[in-house]
């Protein structure tokens, strides 16, 4: 058994992370106060993702399909 987990911001898909931030206005997901900061691959894979659906636009704002996914717990 490991000593001490992996904590689960380091380790898990971020791209509903993402969209709640960018829901409360945050448009640099990089400058946010992260309590563990998550690594730069898994939050860039999530952001590139949510852009390429369509869920946040160029400026890391919110569109409206992705006010319709942050009904959903994805």
């Amino acid at each position: 058994m490991v000593q001490e987990p992996v904590p689960e911001c380091q380790r898990a898909d971020l791209s509903q992370a993402l969209l709640v931030l960018a829901h409360l206005g945050v448009r640099e997901f990089t400058a946010f106060s992260w309590y563990d900061p998550p690594p730069a691959a898994l939050m860039l894979s999530a952001l590139r993702s949510l852009k390429w659906m369509g869920a946040l636009d160029g400026e890391n704002r919110l569109t409206a399909l992705g006010r319709k996914l942050l009904r959903y717990p994805l």
